[in-house]
């Protein structure tokens, strides 16, 4: 009944909406202002909420502050304050009388230095905190700093940014829908981070989008547990909200431990997130699961990285909600794609929702339906470029359409399935693997929390699959029964030849897998440097097995538990073991037994299973050892096939066209190994 009834919540009163979208900041937050001064626009824990009266009085007092330091609406001002309601407020106040720069409080000295000087700011605004990085950054590089004062007796985001009482400003003093709103950083997942400058036309546009994707509401209400130094959590979070007229809940920050507590106190309709915020959910929301049945919570959004069909089913058994799967990026002012609420596909992103979206071949050739190839994207939401990076916009811009590196295919109801990013994508011996598939494969096991999957380098095939794998805390699995877990999903190419366990994956602000780190991180040269660390095989057997491995692969060392394919063994490499087996010790493997067993001990004890009481090890049955030969020197009766093929070229001579197989006489002695 609970699913009933919140079904009927998202398609009864919202279908058929008009939505306003407005040309900048300024005008969304004036006119919400004039309309519906006193509603809620901005909550937080032990916090008196902000109205929209309040919000635009903030507005006002904000840009007059920037003005009054010299700040003129087309500078950059850098905000750096943690996640809270002040973080929300001042993001939006900046934008509307300025260009925002939201920063991530948790960079680096050297860090801020190098970007501060990259994007020419006018000034930083942040926190009263003298020995901040920020702050020392700011001073080294000649920067002025706006101080925030906080203000928490009052409403939640208030807070005080000059001394001199505010004083009416002219409509020219706020920005205008042509001028940049933000300067976003990518999230830098496989490169480092690129800067977007995005226009209020473009921002809100997309929140516009996201509140149309969402039938999104005055009654509606946001749960923000995103940072708002990226577009995700301040365009298709924060922003979406407002535009809609609804409020937002501001926490300090994401904990999993008080989501549920939150969703009492404030009775949010709807929340955003990433893959690994939605796992924590879950993980920390299994003693509330009657509570979360009965929240308020209307849907849940997800967004900037492949959410597993695995955790969009648990999600949505634990809230009894849909969750809506989406694509966005940066450089589109966040969204490109939403699933509908009534019309969701499982494995897709949607249907577009946002730019025009087309799936291009490597020349730019458009594809029809069903065909791989590069999302490209155009529209108003889209980015003029990258800032002070020509070369980096030239190479993403195409015939006006912005390649955004990932590949996918449209369905023939426009339905976008994202495969991989095309620079992720793993070349192993002339295969074509995409993480995301083999990351999808391994999260659909029960004790996988997290998954992430790179590529390692590999002597004979280029590359090979690598998997860092994070278990849930009572779990009892390990790599060889995840190997076996995927091979069982996955064609044998795509099984990760190395699956390690690990305590976290690391990953960017945005939630985005850094890819590359853990390639430097887990590279089977470290792995083959450590091997020597082990036990080495004692037994004279388990020596020649091991013998058998670094002949094979070409290495100097391998320890009895090490994991043979670790250290890049493939198919090749498996029917090479099995006939050194055959011919050493009279056993005949199969490319299964290696699988099971991996190390240099596992063999030798399987091996060694495989004895028959009478002595040496036994041969297995093999149906080759059985073909006896066959007089057959003279001519031979023609088959059905060849009789069949006969009578049609008699009646349509000249016309039909045969595959014709042809078999081969091998003179000398039948060697079964080879």
């Amino acid at each position: 009944m609970s699913n009933i009834i919140k079904e009927l919540r998202n398609s009864t009163a919202r279908k058929g909406v008009g939505r306003r979208v407005f040309p900048c900041i300024r005008d969304l937050l004036a006119d919400h202002a004039q309309h519906a001064p006193e509603r809620h626009a901005i909550l937080a824990p032990e916090r008196l909420p902000m109205t929209y009266g309040a919000l635009w009085t903030q507005v006002k007092a904000v840009v007059f502050g920037l003005r009054n330091v010299g700040v003129r609406r087309t500078d950059r001002v850098a905000v750096v304050l943690a996640d809270g309601p002040e973080a929300a407020v001042a993001a939006i106040t900046v934008a509307a009388g300025a260009v925002c720069v939201p920063l991530n409080p948790g960079f680096t000295r050297d860090e801020y230095q190098r970007y501060f000087g990259e994007l020419h700011l006018a000034a930083l605004m942040t926190h009263a905190d003298l020995n901040s990085a920020c702050r020392r950054a700011a001073s080294i590089q000649g920067v002025p700093v706006i101080d925030v004062s906080m203000r928490p007796n009052e409403a939640a985001g208030a807070f005080s940014v000059a001394d001199r009482a505010p004083q009416e400003l002219p409509d020219d003093e706020f920005a205008s829908s042509a001028d940049d709103a933000f300067i976003l950083m990518t999230s830098g997942s496989t490169s480092r981070p690129k800067t977007v400058p995005l226009t209020h036309a473009s921002v809100c546009l997309s929140a516009g989008n996201v509140g149309a994707a969402l039938e999104l509401e005055a009654r509606d209400r946001l749960l923000s547990v995103l940072p708002l130094f990226h577009g995700h959590g301040l365009i298709s979070g924060l922003l979406a909200a407002l535009a809609a007229g609804s409020s937002v809940v501001c926490p300090a920050g994401f904990d999993a431990r008080a989501f549920c507590g939150w969703l009492t106190e404030f009775q949010p309709t709807w929340y955003t997130a990433v893959p690994a915020i939605h796992r924590a959910i879950l993980e920390a929301a299994d003693c509330h699961k009657q509570g979360a049945l009965r929240s308020s919570l209307r849907l849940v959004r997800s967004a900037s990285t492949s959410l597993s069909s695995e955790v969009l089913e648990r999600l949505e058994a634990l809230f009894g909600v849909p969750v809506i799967d989406t694509y966005g990026m940066t450089e589109a002012a966040t969204q490109i794609a939403a699933n509908p609420l009534q019309r969701r596909k499982r494995g897709s992103v949607g249907r577009p929702a946002g730019p025009e979206i087309a799936i291009l071949d490597s020349a730019g050739r458009r594809l029809p339906f069903g065909k791989r190839g590069e999302i490209a994207l155009r529209g108003p939401t889209i980015t003029r470029g990258y800032d002070n990076d020509a070369a980096a916009t030239a190479s993403a811009f195409q015939d006006s359409w912005f390649r955004t590196g990932d590949l996918g295919y449209l369905d023939a109801d426009r339905y976008l399935f994202i495969v991989g990013r095309i620079k992720e994508i793993i070349h192993k011996g002339g295969q074509k693997v995409a993480p995301a598939e083999v990351e999808g494969a391994l999260l659909s096991h029960p004790d996988v929390i997290e998954a992430a999957v790179f590529a390692v380098p590999h002597e004979r095939l280029g590359a090979d699959v690598a998997a860092a794998i994070v278990l849930r805390q009572d779990a009892n699995v390990g790599a060889y029964t995840l190997r076996d877990f995927a091979r069982s999903h996955l064609a044998a190419f795509k099984v990760p030849g190395l699956i390690l366990i690990v305590p976290e994956i690391p990953k960017g602000a945005g939630g985005k897998i850094k890819r590359n780190e853990l390639a430097g991180r887990f590279s089977k040269t470290c792995l083959l440097q450590d091997g020597g660390e082990a036990v080495a095989p004692r037994s004279e057997f388990k020596r020649q097995l091991a013998g058998f491995w670094k002949d094979i692969l070409g290495i100097d060392r391998i320890s009895a538990d090490q994991d043979v394919f670790a250290l890049g063994v493939d198919s090749l490499a498996m029917t090479q073991m099995i006939l050194r087996v055959e011919e050493h010790f009279g056993t005949a493997l199969s490319i299964e037994d290696i699988f099971s067993s991996p190390t240099v001990a596992a063999l030798a004890l399987h091996i060694a299973s495989s004895k028959d009481g009478a002595g040496p090890l036994a041969r297995r049955h093999d149906p080759l050892t059985e073909i006896t030969r066959a007089d057959a020197d003279g001519p031979q009766p023609v088959s059905i096939v060849q009789e069949r093929m006969l009578r049609i070229e008699r009646k349509l001579p000249g016309l039909p066209q045969f595959n014709l197989p042809f078999a081969y006489r091998l003179q000398g002695e039948l060697s079964i190994p080879a």
